[in-house]
């Protein structure tokens, strides 16, 4: 299962600081019971979200658990929260562990934002909501290599593609 996060940070003069203070809020999740695996993001391009986070979680209770309800979600962002607009949490199901994407790879996500819109092409992974905001009816993901374009659907409305490039590498969680 996975946790997706996105969310927007337009103003340049706090990105640095922003971008420790979430490096360190990363870590802190992955010291919580049911937090596996964690990569930070960033699009190619323009766009309402354009960074996201992928945490996966052994489960639905990981975003439940007393350890983050209480330390973690939405209230531990209060200082940030001021600056961070198009905010968006979403709890997936279709993979167990996100995928790990190299320095010269991407992640594209293909979001169909309604029953209306075109399938998801060939060859991306089917994750379904599960939870949280539920901004999307179906999403799929595929990592691809740079230099290579994921494929397409046809034309439509109500569906989006995003090429999101690693921020960070993939992390783990400590055993025990």
């Amino acid at each position: 299962m996975l946790y997706m996060v996105e969310m927007d940070m337009p103003h340049a003069e706090r990105l640095a600081a922003w971008h420790t203070w979430y490096d360190a809020h990363v870590q802190r999740l992955l010291g919580m019971p049911g937090f596996c695996t964690a990569q930070r993001f960033v699009t190619n391009a323009p766009a309402a979200a354009p960074y996201l986070a992928v945490y996966s979680v052994t489960d639905a209770t990981a975003l439940s658990n007393p350890t983050y309800t209480t330390r973690a979600g939405p209230q531990s962002a209060s200082d940030w929260a001021p600056f961070m607009n198009n905010w968006r949490r979403n709890l997936v199901d279709g993979l167990d562990e996100a995928p790990a994407v190299g320095p010269s790879q991407w992640l594209a996500l293909f979001d169909r934002e309604s029953d209306a819109a075109p399938a998801l092409p060939a060859g991306y992974t089917v994750l379904r909501p599960a939870g949280l905001d539920g901004t999307v009816v179906e999403r799929g993901l595929m990592v691809g290599a740079t230099g290579v374009a994921p494929p397409l659907a046809a034309q439509g409305p109500h569906w989006s593609l995003r090429i999101a490039l690693p921020l960070s590498p993939r992390l783990r969680a400590a055993a025990g």
